[in-house]
């Protein structure tokens, strides 16, 4: 009785293709962005959950720091680390931190080291707890070492004026 009838369904596809679009068009910003982006777990070390593919601009692969080979508290430079430590759990680990900025230096998978902007949201479970870290780190290494050209400047100016200071009025010490 059912011969020759034909059953079809369909459903509107258009939104979901708009989202796909969305999100190549998300992706793509983010990979010709200098800004990487970064999920970290709130464990020992900070094991990194992603990672964007524009971390390659520091010679890695996305999978080099997120199958736990790396974690990132191993990437950040010895001297900065104590405080980034201190600063993260002064702002990230409280309650009401909810978002952080922090400059420092990682290295790059070359050796080389790169001063890094951090920007960091903290996403909290439901009993406030921290579920992980977000954000994004941009590099930052050409503005702080024009900051240290212009501090080593300042600090020979400043011996300078020491110098002339303690000259006698016949130029003498």
């Amino acid at each position: 009785a059912d011969e020759g009838l034909v059953f079809a369904t369909g459903r509107d596809v258009s939104e979901e293709r708009r989202a796909q679009n969305d999100e190549r068009i998300l992706r793509r910003v983010v990979e010709e962005s200098p800004a990487v982006l970064w999920r970290w777990a709130p464990h020992p070390g900070w094991p990194i959950i992603f990672v964007s593919s524009n971390v390659a601009q520091w010679g890695y692969a996305p999978t080099d720091l997120t199958h736990k080979e790396v974690p990132y508290a191993d990437l950040i430079h010895p001297e900065d680390y104590p405080g980034y430590l201190k600063y993260v759990q002064r702002n990230a680990l409280e309650e009401d931190g909810e978002r952080f900025a922090y400059v420092y230096r990682i290295r790059a998978k070359s050796g080389q080291w790169v001063w890094v902007d951090e920007r960091t949201a903290t996403v909290r479970n439901e009993d406030h707890s921290v579920r992980y870290w977000q954000g994004i780190t941009l590099d930052v290494t050409q503005r702080q070492q024009a900051l240290e050209v212009l501090h080593e400047r300042d600090e020979f100016f400043r011996l300078i004026d020491e110098m002339l200071s303690i000259l006698g009025p016949d130029g003498r010490f």
